[in-house]
Order: C-alpha cells, then structure tokens, then sequence
C-alpha cells in the first residue's frame, strides 16, 4: 500500500485524524471511515481495514517524533536538524 494514497483517503475523513472534531470520538464513526478508506485503497475485507489503521499510526507517530526533533524551542544551541 502507497502511504501518499493511505494519507489522501484518511485526509476526507476528519473524524479520523482532526482531534477538535466532534466525530473523532465517535467509534461508529470511524469504523465506517476505516472500512471506506480500506474500500479505497485495496478493497473490502477486514484484514485491509486493520492494515490500513496499523499503517496510518506508523505514518503518524514517525511524523510526531519528526516534528518534535525540528521544534526546538528558540536559543537552543547545536547543529539544525536534518531529516533522513
């Protein structure tokens, strides 16, 4: 599965990745944007839906510990950091 097509199908679902909307906590909600997302992507079983949250929280999360490492607050001293 492409991660730029993952990331386009979860970015039409707001409830699935925007935490001040007021889906995002309604589990019947996102099961349904999963299955549409899974659909999207490689078809209808559950193994794709699964496959499709377990890849969209590694994308996530690897996108949080970049951002962290290239927010450092203003005055720290040492070299800029350079993503891989």
């Amino acid at each position: 599965m492409a991660d730029e097509a993952l990331i386009e199908a979860v970015r039409l679902f707001s409830c699935l990745w925007q935490t001040g909307f007021k889906e995002y906590k309604d589990i019947k909600a996102k099961e349904n944007a999963w299955k549409e997302v899974a659909t999207k992507i490689s078809g209808k079983n559950d193994k794709s839906r699964k496959d499709c949250i377990r890849r969209w929280k590694n994308i996530r999360d690897r996108f949080v510990r970049e951002f962290k490492k290239t927010n450092r607050p203003t005055g720290t001293e040492g070299l800029p950091y350079k993503p891989n």
